[in-house]
């Protein structure tokens, strides 16, 4: 089984979701969001826009050097945008030997992934549009377990 560092949008908790499918299939998963949810950073990100982006750089520079003591075989992102190419640079020489997933979430006219597109070794989009324009895998969107399970329609 595979050792994972996970970074993704914890939106709605699919990112912790994705974290804990891979942990049921046997994996090994560090998780880390990237967008963190401390409150000083979200009240940057909405009333000094101009001091979130370095606030941000800061973390996920930390990010990088807590991580940089484990080896990892899988480093996947779901939405990578928020990352500056200079810690993803630290990023891919911390982990040689990791190969770099994305999964975007997002189409490009909504966030243009593509400057990162050099990262990575394989990149997933769930807009197939984007995926035949790239270049690049098509995989529908992540689905809940419990989701799977809800009944094809309710009774009323």
């Amino acid at each position: 089984m595979a050792t994972i560092l996970l970074i993704g949008l914890d939106y709605h908790e699919y990112a912790r979701a994705v974290a804990t499918e891979l942990i049921t299939q046997g994996h090994s998963v560090s998780f880390h969001s990237i967008q963190p949810g401390k409150p000083y950073l979200k009240l940057l990100r909405k009333f000094a826009p101009e001091s979130y982006q370095p606030a941000l750089d800061r973390y996920h520079e930390s990010l990088v050097e807590q991580e940089r003591v484990n080896h990892y075989d899988i480093v996947l992102f779901i939405q990578v945008h928020q990352f500056s190419h200079a810690n993803m640079a630290r990023l891919r020489s911390s982990q040689p030997d990791a190969r770099f997933i994305l999964y975007n979430w997002d189409a490009v006219s909504t966030h243009d992934y593509t400057p990162y597109l050099r990262y990575f070794d394989n990149v997933h989009t769930f807009d197939p549009k984007d995926a035949r324009r790239l270049g690049v895998r098509y995989l529908p969107l992540f689905c809940i377990r419990s989701f799977q399970e809800l009944p094809d329609r309710f009774e009323s």
